[in-house]
């Protein structure tokens, strides 16, 4: 896992249903079982929470690995919607 891969849920945290899909947005090497992951409004790609997971919680849909980096805008990143897993 890394941070920008798009993972879904395995079951339920919180709120969200098991197969919610998010955006990985810190991965810290010093906590290992633990990541901060940011779910996306499907109808216009603004944030409805951010949620505290352990790895073992999720799998990878879509890796930035595969994808390349998502585009910027003077130095900020973009993360839209192409940063999301089509398997929705």
């Amino acid at each position: 896992m890394e941070e920008l891969d798009v993972i879904e849920l395995l079951s339920p945290v919180g709120s969200w249903p098991a197969g919610t899909t998010g955006t990985i947005v810190i991965l810290d090497e010093a906590r290992p079982d633990w990541m901060m992951v940011e779910i996306l409004s499907e109808e216009d790609g603004s944030a409805l929470d951010t949620i505290d997971l352990r790895p073992d919680q999720a799998k990878v849909v879509w890796a930035i690995k595969d994808h390349g980096a998502p585009q910027s805008s003077d130095g900020i990143t973009v993360r839209a919607a192409a940063t999301r897993s089509p398997h929705r």
